[in-house]
């Protein structure tokens, strides 16, 4: 088990090492909370993401709320029996409230930004959702799964763009 924990870790970790950072961008206790929200309902990936962003693990926070996000949107969109005014409108809430400010802070470093979405993406390959498992539909889970990567791909390839935004949006706050 202790291998296994290891060889998840250093997955996160080889890209902060090509970066030349030193300092993990998230940490063992992510992981380990994303463990257990993965037989869990959805909306629970963002209570853990505030929890994570508020006690300064801003990164960890990100990570929770993209895996929640990807979790969430692919349990909406593929299980016929969710609802428009249900799961549908606590998803549209959540991703509007918890992801306003984490959003805003990741604009700030695109890089970053990248890297926490590359983590969400490795995340998912090798982790089954087992509270609506993957094979339920792979069609929709993919299609989920390419969203993801279009975003993060967006912001590789906008990277100046993105970050002079926020940097606009930051003096306008203060």
């Amino acid at each position: 088990m202790r291998f296994y924990v290891q060889a998840i870790l250093a997955i996160f970790l080889l890209p902060l090492a090509a970066m030349g950072q030193t300092k993990p961008l998230m940490n063992k206790k992510v992981f380990d909370t994303a463990l257990l929200y993965e037989r869990m309902h959805p909306a629970g990936f963002y209570e853990a993401a505030i929890n994570a962003y508020d006690r300064g693990d801003k990164y960890g926070g990100a990570f929770l709320y993209y895996l929640g996000q990807l979790r969430y949107k692919y349990y909406c969109h593929a299980n016929p029996e969710v609802e428009e005014d249900g799961d549908k409108a606590v998803l549209a809430s959540l991703n509007s409230v918890v992801g306003e400010e984490i959003n805003f802070f990741l604009g700030g470093h695109a890089d970053n930004y990248a890297i926490v979405l590359d983590s969400v993406l490795a995340w998912d390959k090798r982790h089954e959702y087992t509270f609506y498992p993957k094979k339920k539909s792979p069609a929709k889970h993919k299609e989920i799964l390419d969203g993801l990567t279009k975003l993060r791909n967006y912001i590789v390839a906008n990277k100046a763009s993105i970050e002079e935004q926020n940097a606009a949006a930051r003096k306008e706050r203060h």
